[in-house]
């Protein structure tokens, strides 16, 4: 009797070992899978693409930067001159909060007439 447990013991391991080592072989070829394709849909030197977005970015017209290329050109520009930052930043801030007040405000006429259909 303690044979034929020894035995399936043995047998069981023997199983875990070869599903293991599956399991490891699948892992090491999905992640070869998942490094090696081209998952690239444009690439990487499109400046028409660039152009566009920068485009659709600065539709609104605003002076206030944008991405983080303007932030650090803005602050190239008033480096040394703490009072000339100062004055972007009021109006920037100023920009900002206007755009913010705009969507509030689209945003709660909105909730209000689906409270007031109820």
């Amino acid at each position: 009797m303690r044979n034929l447990f020894n035995e399936v013991i043995v047998k069981f391991n023997s199983l875990l070992a070869r599903l293991q080592t599956k399991q490891f072989l699948s892992i090491v070829f999905i992640g070869f899978l998942i490094l090696t394709i081209n998952t690239e849909l444009v690439p990487p030197n499109n400046r028409a693409l660039a152009n566009e977005l920068n485009d659709e970015i600065h539709q609104d017209g605003e002076s206030r930067p944008k991405t983080s290329g303007e932030w650090s050109q803005q602050a190239a520009e008033t480096d040394g001159r703490p009072l000339e930052r100062l004055k972007r930043v009021g109006v920037q801030t100023k920009e900002a909060l206007k755009d913010f007040g705009e969507v509030y405000i689209d945003t709660f006429q909105k909730g209000d007439s689906k409270i007031q259909n109820k």
